[in-house]
């Protein structure tokens, strides 16, 4: 977990290399979350690429309440669910 924490700060002050450490320890796990969530390998990928952005457009604000998995986790999460709430919603609409 020192590593992780070391990564993390090194990611937040522009390390690439770091960020790019952090994305190879989880990428198997999102796709994973993912694809038990929303039942689609296309879909699962999308979410992977899109939780990536958004924990690289965000991590200035990570500030280490809880593990960056949890965060990380959550991310991909509330990803999922507005996927399959605009599907639902685009279903509910009359054609």
């Amino acid at each position: 977990m020192a590593d992780e924490a070391a990564l993390i700060r090194a990611a937040q002050a522009g390390d690439q290399l770091a960020f790019e450490q952090l994305v190879h320890s989880y990428d198997q796990a999102v796709l994973r979350l993912a694809f038990n969530l929303l039942r689609s390998q296309e879909d699962a990928r999308d979410i992977y690429q899109e939780a990536f952005l958004r924990v690289h457009r965000n991590l200035h604000t990570f500030r280490f309440d809880c593990s960056f998995h949890t965060w990380l986790y959550r991310i991909v999460t509330n990803l999922c669910l507005d996927l399959l709430r605009k599907r639902k919603v685009r279903k509910e609409e009359p054609a």
